[in-house]
């Protein structure tokens, strides 16, 4: 019996210290594989510190990237600004050669139109180049921006005084401020074509006076105001500090001045009146003398009929009107007398406002223009101011 326990005993022994192996196997074969695990650890950790470092270089090349970057952009600023100095540069460079050119082209259109004026045999030819000429001053092409300041146009309205009244002084005295407005004389015509278009506006004066917020001005503006400002001198409404250069310039011209003033009055009332008697249509110089005689004598009724169907010449009549009233209000001002002549005054008050005849024109030529009511208004202060 206790033999076969032990045999018993011996079989487990042996059995259990089989498992025991079996255990012990296993144990050493899971403690390599986590010998193994940990070596790949140890692997991944050091690979992880080498990224680590990796990053940290990356890092640190980005943060110089971007100091670079920030360098560049205030290069760029900064050069940006350089570029932006040297375009302000350039447009004042512009700005001063634009000047100076307009200043050189305007002296030449001058000088052209004045020679072409004074050689003309024709009258509307005179009055062409008249135009042409008044346009070319620099202050009718004033624009009011950038290097045309205030101070400019003050300037400029000195130069133009001075060069127009000292050039058109000697043609008033060689025909010794003659008031003859039916002269012939080819120098008379060239002083009726100075003094009547007088007004003249350059048309891109008015174009950058409604774009910029100033008022255009003309030659007239500018005598008008010099002679103004002496009247005023001497009331003692301003003081001599207050009168410009122009100003000035106009009352050291003073006689030229005037004449052209008075001499603008009598012969825009002369070429109107005789535009609206039609004395044109004169078969010769005789014809032409007996027609005028007969504005004189009695009533004689304005060729209505004829411009109702001519807006245009309406327009121009008008003008002639309304220009030729306020010079001599202008002059009454002033306390000058306008020397009308004798012969025009006669003609312009015979002029016969009828009625019917004003009725049947604004009927013609269409009375939603205005343009009719403007002229038989303008007619009517012209002969009442005569």
């Amino acid at each position: 019996m206790l033999s076969r326990l032990s045999k018993v005993s011996l079989l487990s022994l042996m059995l259990s210290a089989c498992g025991l192996n079996d255990v012990a196997h296993r144990t050493a074969d899971n403690t390599d594989s986590m010998n193994d695990q940990m070596g790949t650890m140890t692997q991944n950790t050091e690979e992880m510190k080498k990224s680590t470092g990796e990053m940290k270089d990356d890092t640190a090349a980005l943060k110089d990237k971007m100091g670079k970057m920030t360098e560049s952009l205030e290069q760029v600023t900064s050069n940006m600004k350089k570029v932006s100095d040297s375009v302000t540069a350039v447009d004042s460079k512009v700005d001063e050669l634009g000047s100076d050119g307009r200043q050189a082209i305007g002296a030449g259109i001058r000088d052209s139109a004045w020679k072409a004026m004074m050689e003309s045999e024709f009258v509307e030819r005179k009055f062409a180049q008249a135009g042409i000429y008044y346009s070319a001053f620099e202050f009718q092409i004033w624009k009011g921006t950038g290097l045309d300041t205030a101070e400019r146009r003050d300037s400029l309205r000195f130069d133009a005084a001075s060069e127009f009244l000292r050039s058109v002084s000697g043609a008033c005295l060689k025909q010794k401020y003659s008031m003859d407005i039916l002269s012939k004389d080819s120098s008379m015509n060239d002083l009726f074509a100075i003094s009547a278009l007088l007004h003249f506006v350059n048309p891109n004066q008015e174009l950058f006076a409604q774009k910029n917020g100033f008022k255009p001005e003309s030659m007239l503006d500018i005598i008008e105001n010099g002679m103004r400002k002496k009247k005023f001198l001497a009331e003692g409404k301003v003081t001599f500090e207050e009168i410009t250069n122009a100003d000035k310039e106009v009352q050291v011209w003073w006689d030229a001045s005037e004449y052209l003033i008075r001499l603008r009055a009598n012969y825009l009332a002369a070429i109107t009146t005789f535009k609206l008697a039609r004395l044109e249509e004169a078969r010769n110089s005789l014809d032409e003398k007996a027609r005028q005689a007969r504005l004189m004598i009695g009533p004689w009724n304005p060729a209505l009929d004829y411009y109702s169907s001519l807006p245009g010449a309406i327009k121009e009549v008008t003008t002639y009107l309304r220009e030729s009233t306020k010079a001599r209000k202008f002059l009454r001002e002033m306390n000058i007398d306008p020397k009308t002549d004798p012969k025009l005054k006669a003609a312009i008050k015979n002029i016969n406002l009828d009625p019917n005849q004003i009725e049947a024109f604004q009927m013609k030529l269409d009375k939603k223009s205005g343009i009719s009511r403007e002229f038989i208004e303008t007619l009517k202060e012209f002969k009442e101011n005569i």
